[in-house]
C-alpha cells in the first residue's frame, strides 16, 4: 500500500499540472466564447441551458469541455509514453523498485482518475462563473437584437417596443441547474441519478485503465486513439442507454486495468 501511496503521488506532481493546464485553457475559452455570444442578436433569446449545451451543431460549452479533457488525456498518455518509452530503463526501474509491480499501473489509474476529477470541479466552477457572465451579458444581446429587428422588420418592433425589455430576457426559473443536469459535462461531473453515477464511474475507469496499460502495449496509436476517441463521447452521458453505457465502460476499463497488471508481471521490461 505505502509503494502504490508514493507512486501515485509521484505520476499525480505531474499530472495534476497537465489537469490544471488544460483546465486553465478550457475555462479561459469557454468564458471568452461566452462573453462574446451573448452579446451577439443571434443568441440574444438563448437561455443558459442551451448555452450550456445544444443538441444541434451549434457551439456550447460542452464542445469545448470535450476537447479540454482529450487535452489532458492526450497530454498524459503522451508523457507516459515518452519517459517510459523514451528510455528503456524507466520501466524496469520502476518495477523492480521494493513492492509489488502492481502498484505501477495501479498508481497510473488512480493518479489519472484523480486528475479527471480535478477537470470535472474545474468545469463545475467554470459552469457557475458562466452563468454571472451570461446573466451580466444577455441584456446586451437583447438591445443589439432590437436594434436590429427596428432596422428588418419595424412593425414587429414597434410591437415590442411597448413590452419592458426584462419581459424579453431569457431568464427561466432553475436556469443554472437545468444546465447541470441538462448538459454532459455537468451531468458527469454532478451525476443527478444512479444510472449517470455508473456512467461518470465507467467513463473515468475507461481513461484511467487505457492509461494505465499504455506503457506496457506496443500498440501505443490504438491506446492513443482510444483514448481520443472516449474522451469525446462526452454526449452519451444523456443518451437513454446510459446505464449500458456505464457498465460497458466500467467492464472496460477494469479489464484494460487488470491487463496492465498481469504484464506488469509477465512483461517488466519493454
Amino acid at each position: 500500500m505505502a509503494h502504490w501511496y508514493k507512486l501515485t503521488c509521484f505520476f499525480f506532481r505531474y499530472f495534476k499540472w497537465f489537469a490544471l493546464l488544460s483546465a486553465g485553457i478550457g475555462a479561459a475559452a469557454q468564458l471568452l466564447w461566452l462573453f462574446y455570444a451573448v452579446r451577439q442578436p443571434a443568441y440574444a433569446a438563448s437561455t443558459y441551458q442551451s448555452m450550456a449545451y445544444d443538441r444541434m451543431d451549434t457551439p456550447h460549452l460542452s464542445q469545448f469541455f470535450q476537447h479540454t479533457l482529450a487535452l489532458l488525456c492526450l497530454s498524459a498518455v503522451v508523457w507516459v509514453l515518452s519517459a517510459f518509452f523514451g528510455k528503456r530503463k524507466a520501466l524496469y526501474t520502476l518495477l523492480t523498485l521494493p513492492g509489488p509491480r502492481a502498484a505501477l499501473p495501479l498508481a497510473l489509474f488512480a493518479s489519472m482518475a484523480l486528475c479527471i476529477a480535478l477537470l470535472f470541479v474545474c468545469e463545475c466552477a467554470v459552469l457557475l462563473v458562466g452563468y454571472q457572465v451570461w446573466e451580466q451579458g444577455i441584456p446586451t444581446g437583447v438591445g443589439a437584437a432590437l436594434s436590429a429587428l427596428q432596422a428588418d422588420a419595424p412593425e414587429t418592433y414597434v410591437a415590442l417596443a411597448g413590452a419592458e425589455q426584462a419581459s424579453l430576457l431569457p431568464f427561466v426559473p432553475s436556469d443554472l441547474y437545468l444546465a447541470f443536469v441538462q448538459s454532459p459535462a455537468g451531468c458527469l461531473a454532478l451525476p443527478c441519478s444512479g444510472t449517470a453515477l455508473l456512467y461518470s464511474l465507467g467513463f473515468v475507469a475507461l481513461l484511467s485503465g487505457l492509461l494505465a496499460l499504455s506503457p506496457f502495449v506496443r500498440g501505443t496509436a490504438v491506446v492513443l486513439l482510444c483514448i481520443l476517441f472516449t474522451s469525446l463521447q462526452i454526449g452519451t452521458a444523456l443518451s437513454p442507454s446510459v446505464g449500458v453505457f456505464g457498465v460497458l465502460f466500467l467492464a472496460a476499463g477494469l479489464g484494460a486495468l487488470g491487463w496492465a497488471v498481469y504484464l506488469a508481471y509477465r512483461q517488466p521490461a519493454v
